[in-house]
């Protein structure tokens, strides 16, 4: 996995914590987009030698996804730019990592074409935690 290498290079742990569930209709490749993307900019903005946290568990009638970095937190006020097209943050990522500016407009448009939704949470200072919720009668929006 591209992830883990990138990880490596910055001596970032990915920690999975994860339980059995139950079989989705979904987009496998879809999904792993969103996963990739969220993973790759949680390495992006974490500084060397943390961990990223990645839980994937059930809750209620959805399957939850949080993946939570020990990066810088984006400022509360520049939250409501993350998922719109071309739009970034003041937050710089920690080797000088570049990025489109498109990927979290994607990640959204996936994760809502499975009639889930996504958001985040983030403290400055503490890091960032991004949500993913899909519910478990989940059907592939058609595009």
């Amino acid at each position: 996995m591209l992830n883990r290498v990138l990880a490596a290079k910055k001596q970032i742990e990915i920690e999975l914590m994860d339980e059995p569930l139950p079989l989705l209709l979904l987009d496998a490749s879809k999904i792993e987009q969103v996963l990739n993307n969220l993973l790759s900019n949680a390495i992006k903005f974490s500084p060397p030698r943390t961990t990223i946290r990645v839980r994937v568990a059930r809750a209620d009638d959805q399957i939850l996804l949080a993946v939570q970095d020990q990066g810088p937190g984006i400022p509360p006020n520049e939250l409501d730019k993350l998922f719109k097209p071309f739009q970034r943050t003041s937050v710089k990522s920690t080797a000088g990592e570049k990025g489109t500016g498109l990927g979290l407009s994607i990640v959204k448009k996936i994760v809502e074409g499975h009639h889930g939704k996504i958001w985040v949470e983030s403290q400055v200072g503490q890091g960032t935690t991004f949500f993913v919720a899909l519910p478990l009668s989940s059907s592939i929006a058609r595009e």
